[in-house]
């Protein structure tokens, strides 16, 4: 991907090491880009690792919004990682809200805590996490893990004209799509309490380790004094979406 057109770049390839002693922190943002074109924000590991950063703001536009992405191959310890960042703020009129992708190198232990409003011109995807390239995988690269999305998701109804996966039927598009490869301890929280894992296109190689929650129903461990009674009764079945490799 051409640099221009990245609006705010954080790990150019010249920079030393970025981790809590050398901060590259972006505060209270407005990035406005044309919608459908371009990308916001990424977090960059490349030529050592993009770690522990942090960027705050409202993400207005663009092909994809927020990105986290492993430039390089090189899985050392001091290797092309995008790992630990976080981003705190708004994100709308997107293609993609958040993409993870990799050359090779971990995407692991993001996090992202966002009001996320889709586009019904435009936007296909809330998370998308590309496939791992390769036929014959192994665990150690192309690695997604731990990565943590706390979102209120806005107009999910949104997604269903331009998502390759909606269709006709009364059910609603997905809105993450969960790649090949070694894709584990990946999870969104969501405050709206009204989505769950049959709105994951889910192809990962370690399909029961990631998901979608809601936070309705619930108690404080240690009291019966705040005790708020589930919406609905549990569900313990496994309910990607059926067009996912693992439903």
């Amino acid at each position: 991907m051409d640099w221009q057109s990245i609006q705010v770049l954080i790990g150019t390839k010249e920079s030393d090491k970025l981790e809590p002693s050398n901060r590259a922190w972006v505060q209270d943002a407005y990035l406005l880009g044309e919608p459908g074109r371009g990308t916001g924000l990424q977090f960059r590991g490349q030529d050592g690792p993009c770690s522990m950063q942090a960027a705050s703001g409202i993400l207005n536009g663009f092909d994809t919004a927020l990105e986290f992405y492993a430039a390089g191959g090189d899985t050392s310890g001091q290797g092309d990682w995008s790992n630990g960042n976080h981003f705190e703020g708004t994100i709308r009129n997107y293609r993609v809200a958040i993409s993870m992708r990799s050359e090779g190198a971990a995407v692991s232990g993001n996090t992202v805590r966002a009001q996320v409003q889709a586009n019904s011109k435009r936007s296909e995807w809330l998370l998308w996490m590309a496939d791992d390239p390769r036929s014959e995988r192994d665990s150690e690269n192309y690695l997604m893990k731990g990565n943590t999305l706390f979102v209120y998701p806005w107009d999910v109804n949104n997604y269903s004209a331009n998502n390759p996966y909606s269709s006709d039927a009364d059910r609603r598009a997905p809105i993450w799509y969960l790649g090949r490869g070694t894709r584990y301890g990946n999870s969104i929280y969501d405050f709206s309490g009204l989505l769950g894992n049959e709105f994951i296109v889910n192809n990962s190689d370690n399909p029961d380790r990631n998901g979608i929650f809601t936070a309705h129903g619930g108690e404080v461990t240690g009291t019966a004094q705040l005790r708020f009674n589930p919406a609905y009764d549990r569900n313990d079945s496994r309910r990607w979406h059926p067009e996912s490799e693992n439903s």
